[in-house]
């Protein structure tokens, strides 16, 4: 081996050896010292009205998560403080809850991978950097479809993963399940084909369940305000276009990159079409820049993982003669280092980049310029 393939190497079979829950505790400790954490903007107002409305529409688009606004109603939160406590308690569950069934399906060094791909890339950055958003439910609903199909029990992970999902957003749901339907039934990810029916079945009923509620009470959805967002929305994904390609899959791009290299001309277009077209589309459409391309491309992006690992022999776990290490260290290592020291950071819908921590520095300014 060389030094530098060494070294990752012993990295890995660390990180291999780490009991799990240690292992577990530390990649979300490391993604939250690498991407920072947010809490979004919550309406006091819409608090309120979603107390005394629920389930009916309310507020703005937003009105289609009905996932987070059950949630809130049923705690009873009114006030931008407890909405922010219980949206912390979520994500905390959410993340803990997506980590233990990973390990559970996968286990072993495929696990890890994965669980290091779910929380160190550009779905950890979002999750947490949005914490008060429907993105949790619809990020760790796509997680955990993604593993479905390896588990004995796929029918009730498929139902979870795809209820999380549409609870979450239900227009990125649907096009998230298209993404994996495409995929599965152009014969790349062809395991992935009975859960990608099942979910696109569920998200087109909510989908249309929550448009027509939304309609009825003279709510503007998601769909509906397209038009009048379209022309914002190409303005900052122009002005922002490498950042927010670069932020959309971050090292996830040479997994892509790997993937149209080992199939051929037909199946490699769809490829690009689906996890490259469709998140293009609708990110440069939608005002929403990192969120929807992260939104509507980590169940596809995961779910391409997850096949690489299982048809490849990158993540096996059989020592070499006479070795400690096995085939599967230099990969738990690769892909550490890879999002540990590529940068994390979201471009959001007015165009501001953000980058880690930055309400920390905002405040720490504010201090300065006080003491001034």
């Amino acid at each position: 081996m060389s030094i530098v393939a060494d070294a990752v190497t012993r990295l890995g079979q660390r990180l291999r050896t780490l009991p799990t829950a240690i292992f577990i505790l530390a990649a979300i400790c490391l993604s939250v010292a690498r991407s920072g954490f947010a809490f979004a903007p919550i309406s006091e107002q819409v608090l309120q009205e979603n107390r005394t409305a629920f389930p009916s529409p309310v507020g703005s688009t937003e009105g289609t998560s009905v996932g987070l606004r059950f949630i809130y109603w049923t705690f009873g939160v009114e006030t931008v403080d407890q909405a922010r406590l219980v949206a912390l308690i979520l994500t905390v569950a959410c993340v803990a809850l997506t980590m233990a069934m990973t390990w559970y399906t996968l286990g072993g060094v495929r696990a890890r991978i994965v669980l290091l791909v779910f929380i160190l890339g550009p779905l950890g950055t979002v999750l947490l950097g949005n914490i008060g958003r429907s993105d949790v439910l619809l990020l760790s609903g796509s997680a955990i479809l993604a593993i479905a199909p390896l588990s004995r029990k796929w029918p009730w992970l498929c139902a979870l993963g795809a209820l999380m999902m549409v609870a979450g957003n239900p227009e990125q749901a649907v096009v998230a399940i298209v993404i994996l339907f495409l995929l599965s039934i152009a014969g790349l990810m062809p395991a992935y084909r009975r859960v990608a029916v099942v979910g696109l079945s569920a998200s087109l009923v909510a989908y249309a369940a929550t448009t027509a509620a939304s309609i009825a009470s003279g709510i503007p959805t998601r769909t509906s305000a397209l038009p009048s967002n379209a022309k914002a929305s190409l303005e900052v994904f122009i002005t922002n276009l490498p950042l927010v390609l670069y932020s959309g899959y971050a090292a996830l791009w040479l997994v892509v990159a790997y993937a149209c290299l080992r199939v051929g001309k037909v199946k490699r277009s769809v490829l690009i079409a689906s996890l490259i077209g469709l998140p293009l589309l609708l990110t440069a459409t939608t005002l929403d820049q990192t969120r929807v391309w992260v939104g509507v491309s980590s169940l596809g992006i995961l779910a391409l993982v997850v096949t690489q690992l299982r048809e490849s022999r990158i993540a096996d776990e059989h020592r070499a003669p006479g070795e400690s290490w096995t085939s599967g260290d230099l990969a738990i290592g690769a892909t550490a280092l890879a999002f540990v020291f590529m940068p994390a950071l979201e471009v959001t819908f007015d165009g501001f980049v953000r980058v880690p921590w930055d309400w920390v520095f905002g405040l720490g300014m504010q201090a300065l310029g006080r003491a001034g």
